[in-house]
């Protein structure tokens, strides 16, 4: 993203750090991060693929599950709604499916 930064370790693993104005780094806050941190929220979730935009963010992991959140302004994440959501959730409408890859 553009004021946020994710990598995703060989052990799929998931960090976040940078500006969190709409939840975009996934630790259930809105708050400055400066350093790497860790998504609790996807611990154990085996994460294979990350994609980041201006304020969003969007996991598949290696079962295929598909978690977004950050800004749902335009309604992006998939989530229902138009508010924003400050750590990763399932999109629940491809929970059925088996997802490869991912674009913001």
């Amino acid at each position: 993203g553009i004021s946020h930064t994710a990598v995703l370790t060989s052990e799929g693993q998931l960090f976040s750090w940078g500006y969190d104005e709409d939840g975009r780094l996934g630790h259930g806050t809105t708050e400055f991060t400066p350093k790497p941190t860790f998504v609790r929220a996807l611990s154990g979730a085996n994460i294979v693929r990350i994609s980041c935009s201006l304020g969003a963010s969007i996991t598949v992991s290696n079962r295929g599950v598909v978690y977004s959140w950050g800004s749902s302004e335009n309604r992006q994440l998939d989530h229902g709604s138009n508010k924003d959501i400050s750590e990763p959730r399932v999109v629940e409408k491809l929970k059925d499916e088996s997802a490869l890859t991912t674009a913001l």
